[in-house]
């Protein structure tokens, strides 16, 4: 799937080269696909309809900007300027959203556990079973 093949893309698009690896990734094409959506993603950030072409998501909008943020992609004057456009209502809506949102996010934080303390679990459940 182009989708899949594109964010796995996406992630090597890094200034490394501290090794031959990085080096040589240097010199992969972008694919069309991605260079199309890199486009867009530089005034806004990825919207749920970029991904139309298939009904399986592995990675939703949400992922695509966390890695585009990392990297700085979006252009963030663009982004705010868009933003400041919209009309009262439509503002509060998002921030609505964005706080439903992060107090999900923050919800559901209180109930996770690190790698290593899921790993430590596993490893202590499987002693009890033996």
């Amino acid at each position: 799937m182009t989708m899949m093949r594109d964010f796995i893309c996406l992630h090597y698009m890094v200034n490394k080269n501290d090794n031959n690896f990085w080096i040589d990734l240097q010199n992969v094409e972008i694919p069309d696909t991605l260079k199309i959506k890199l486009e867009l993603w530089k005034n806004r950030f990825p919207i749920k309809d970029d991904f139309s072409e298939t009904e399986f998501y592995l990675f939703y909008d949400q992922h695509w900007s966390s890695v585009l943020s990392a990297m700085n992609i979006p252009n963030r004057d663009n982004i705010r300027k868009e933003i400041e456009s919209f009309s009262d209502r439509d503002i509060n809506y998002i921030r609505k959203n964005v706080q439903n949102f992060v107090d999900l996010t923050k919800k559901e934080e209180k109930n996770t556990i690190n790698h290593k303390e899921y790993l430590t679990k596993i490893r202590l459940d499987n002693r009890v079973k033996r």
